[in-house]
């Protein structure tokens, strides 16, 4: 497969070359179309309530932790999911799926839960495979080999709920309901709102109708796009997966979201040898998990996204086992930045490790304020608890 580097010209004020990699089949025509989630983690750090419960389906407000993720990523132009779990599992997978009976029920009694349910299963084409032994990152990462082809994959890490502050949406894009997550404030009066339960309307831009009132009245302009994430956090803003993948279109090269962290705090993390390219876009060379002082390369660390090229998979097959005998991703992805070159994405938006009990606790609360049904209840009751 041969490999040609395009020189891209200079602006005025950078002092990085930037290097576009073209490859046959890939390139910055190449959209990302494929994401797998990995999800086959114990979640001990959420115990006991982990123990019969997969970690991915405890809720934020009125839905579990892993539709976030599947919402993002369907709004980011995702097509087909590959989920990745291991024992005891299964709730994941039949929440994803028709309920017949209970949609039956819901026909005669609501017809908005009606709807919501009959949406839920069909936000995107999901498959399942199980990891059978936990052996590292990298090992979940492989066995989405045959999912991916040889196309680029987006990895995601389903911890990491991301509510984005960018504004912003790619054309062509199909959002979770047609137009809008439910639960937008959108105002009612507005007949071509989305969040009405005709699910099937076509929208401009993939996501709301022009004119459709949001959040007070206020209308968005149409070439804005207007993508709305996450319960009603973050009205027409544009999903980090998306971030991600419109990086990754653009310079052909592997892509990470990440954050710039204290310096007392990087150890916990990675760190990534990141260099400015333009605006919140760098060029990544080099990486280390959790460095030592002096192995930090900057305060940059890789946040629960990123996209691949099929390149991964052989470096991957190729990779030793590391800490704990197991295979990280981490470790290929170092050899990608090594030898190709990556591009860090210093995403817009709020990250929240749901991972641990703060951190759910934090999205649970941040979600809950903004939900339709519950928003302002809930934030006159955070006002009266006596803290």
């Amino acid at each position: 497969m041969g490999i040609t580097l395009n020189p891209t010209p200079i602006k005025a004020g950078e002092d990085i070359l930037r290097c576009t990699l073209v490859q046959k089949g890939l390139g910055e025509n190449m959209k990302v179309k494929k994401a797998v989630i990995l999800a086959a983690g114990f979640g001990s750090r959420m115990l006991p309530a982990t123990k019969a419960v997969p970690k991915e389906m405890l809720t934020i407000v009125d839905k579990p932790s892993i539709q976030y993720i599947v919402e993002e990523l369907a709004d980011s132009g995702i097509t087909d999911i590959l989920i990745v779990l291991s024992r005891g599992k299964g709730a994941v997978q039949e929440h994803f799926d028709r309920h017949p009976e209970l949609e039956a029920a819901l026909s005669c009694k609501s017809q908005k839960l009606y709807d919501e349910l009959l949406q839920t299963a069909k936000i995107a084409d999901i498959t399942y495979i199980r990891q059978p032994i936990m052996r590292g990152s990298g090992s979940a990462v492989l066995l989405a080999k045959g999912f991916a082809g040889d196309e680029p994959i987006a990895v995601v890490y389903p911890d990491d709920i991301m509510v984005s502050t960018s504004v912003g949406c790619r054309g062509n894009v199909p959002s979770t309901a047609q137009g809008c997550h439910h639960n937008i404030l959108i105002s009612e009066n507005s007949p071509t709102a989305c969040g009405s339960t005709n699910y099937e309307t076509p929208t401009t831009l993939q996501g709301c109708q022009d004119g459709a009132e949001v959040d007070g009245g206020e209308t968005p302009p149409t070439s804005q796009g207007c993508h709305p994430n996450n319960a009603g956090v973050g009205v027409y803003k544009k999903p980090v997966t998306m971030q991600i993948c419109e990086a990754y279109e653009k310079y052909g090269l592997g892509a990470v979201a990440m954050k710039e962290f204290p310096a007392a705090e990087i150890t916990k993390y990675s760190s990534l040898d990141a260099k400015l390219l333009e605006n919140n876009l760098y060029r990544i060379t080099d990486m280390i998990e959790k460095p030592a002082p002096e192995q930090i390369f900057t305060n940059f660390s890789i946040l629960g996204r990123c996209v691949l090229p099929p390149k991964i998979f052989p470096i991957l097959e190729q990779t030793k086992p590391g800490l704990g005998g197991e295979i990280w991703l981490t470790d290929a992805m170092k050899r990608l930045a090594n030898e190709d070159g990556m591009t860090g994405v210093d995403f817009d938006g709020v990250r929240f490790d749901t991972g641990n009990k703060l951190g759910l606790m934090k999205a649970v609360t941040e979600i809950a304020l903004a939900h339709r049904e519950i928003g302002a209840e809930y934030r006159n009751y955070l006002k009266d608890l006596p803290i």
